[in-house]
């Protein structure tokens, strides 16, 4: 199987550009924005009582996706990275 071939250290590690923030960050916020409702909304449907079994766990498996997205931003936010360099024409 391919995944006992592969090592983690076979994995090579991403230099962190401004450019490269920039295009993760589009890609977590386009995906976080798909949802319909936001992380409050579902955190306050969760404390409703009236809800069937299925939507309570469709709900919480949502926010679970969200929160784990919104951490995903976070942290690529808090990336030290360096500001873009400027080219020079020669």
């Amino acid at each position: 199987m391919m995944a006992e071939q592969l090592e983690a250290t076979a994995i090579p590690e991403l230099e962190k550009t401004a450019q490269l923030r920039m295009a993760v960050l589009d890609v977590l916020g386009t995906r976080l924005a798909k949802y319909e409702t936001s992380i409050e909304e579902d955190e306050g449907l969760l404390l409703r009582t009236d809800l069937p079994l299925r939507k309570r766990t469709a709900i919480e498996v949502r926010l679970g996706e969200k929160r784990i997205v919104r951490k995903a931003i976070d942290r690529v936010e808090a990336w030290d990275v360096p500001p873009p360099s400027k080219r020079v024409k020669t």
